[in-house]
């Protein structure tokens, strides 16, 4: 059995209350510096082999504080890095106007990325963790729609056409914990019960 812990990064400063995207910058906020120190406990006794994280300042600063109790260096892996759109920078009040909908035909001719690229990036990178790391745990620090998409494939075997942030979306600084017999699922449980 190998388990992948999956945790969105914790809350992030954001003053000019834009888009993130893959914007360089948006360090943890002091909430989300808590939400990672209580991911950090609550995974601090399992056997962690490897953390992967995505390369944006907010996750990987997630992955490091994870890493501390584990003295693991951190392997960022682009893949993991959030969705790809040309909204990044763009005022939230547009995000939530839209419902957090990037995957719009006119946001994708402009550039952006469809939702099954996004589970394809996600879904290959999970692929190869269980062949690098079979039957030991690993914790993967990455962002909302890529683990909100793993989610829906393996519980719902489809992608919605996007995830309203006013839905169930995965909250900043928890997760799932994924257990895989060699790379077919078993089962999913949240990181904090």
């Amino acid at each position: 059995m190998t388990t992948i812990y999956i945790c969105r990064h914790g809350a992030y400063e954001n003053p000019q209350k834009v888009f993130h995207g893959r914007l360089p910058g948006f360090p943890l906020s002091q909430i989300g510096k808590t939400q990672a120190r209580k991911l950090s406990l609550a995974l601090k006794s399992k056997p962690i082999a490897a953390i992967y994280s995505s390369p944006l300042t907010r996750a990987y600063q997630t992955a490091e504080i994870i890493a501390r109790p584990h003295k693991l260096k951190i392997t960022q892996d682009d893949r993991l890095m959030d969705v790809s759109t040309p909204l990044q920078g763009k005022p939230l009040t547009l995000i939530f106007k839209i419902e957090g909908n990037f995957y719009q035909e006119k946001y994708i001719k402009k550039g952006g990325e469809r939702l099954g690229q996004v589970f394809t990036r996600i879904k290959e990178t999970v692929d190869d963790i269980l062949q690098k790391h079979a039957g030991f745990e690993v914790v993967v620090v990455t962002h909302g729609d890529l683990i909100m998409s793993f989610k829906s494939m393996l519980l719902d075997g489809k992608l919605p056409k996007y995830y309203p942030y006013v839905s169930d979306y995965v909250a900043q600084g928890v997760g799932y914990k994924l257990v895989f017999n060699g790379h077919k699922f078993s089962h999913l449980s949240p990181i904090f019960s």
